[in-house]
């Protein structure tokens, strides 16, 4: 265990060791969509009209590795193209109903897969976790 520090690195390994832990509760047959698949839709429904460029600057990948995930979630029907109005050559993506009946089933799915996770804290220390998650996020 790491030394009982509080700085902001501390707090980022132990965060990135969680996740890796959660990894381990998660079974990528199980799953409709891959993790990547469902932040990219969730992104896409959050942000209405965005890009394949902007994809790749949220996610910190190459416009070809942005390129190649939208074609795939383009493939199995879960984004539509939409050309822009203001530029023919530009278009945006837009969520299909199968894409958000996907990030339904896969959420789902991740909830039951990560519940003996999470059963391992007491009602007062999830509580607790979830304040902590809902500051970071207002942030």
């Amino acid at each position: 265990m790491l030394a009982e520090q509080t700085s902001a690195q501390t707090v980022a390994q132990l965060f990135f060791q969680v996740a890796r832990r959660m990894q381990d509760f998660m079974s990528p047959e199980d799953l409709a969509l891959s993790p990547v698949h469902l932040g990219v839709l969730d992104k896409i429904m959050s942000e209405p009209r965005t890009n394949g460029k902007e994809i790749a600057a949220h996610y910190s990948i190459t416009p070809a590795s942005a390129s190649a995930i939208l074609k795939r979630l383009e493939t199995e029907g879960h984004i539509v193209r939409e050309r822009a109005d203001y530029d023919r050559r530009s278009f945006s993506w837009q969520v299909t109903e199968a894409g958000h009946n996907a990030m339904c089933a896969t959420v789902q799915q991740m909830n039951v897969n990560l519940a003996p996770f999470f059963d391992t804290l007491t009602d007062h220390q999830r509580k607790e976790l979830v304040g902590i998650f809902q500051k970071l996020i207002e942030q």
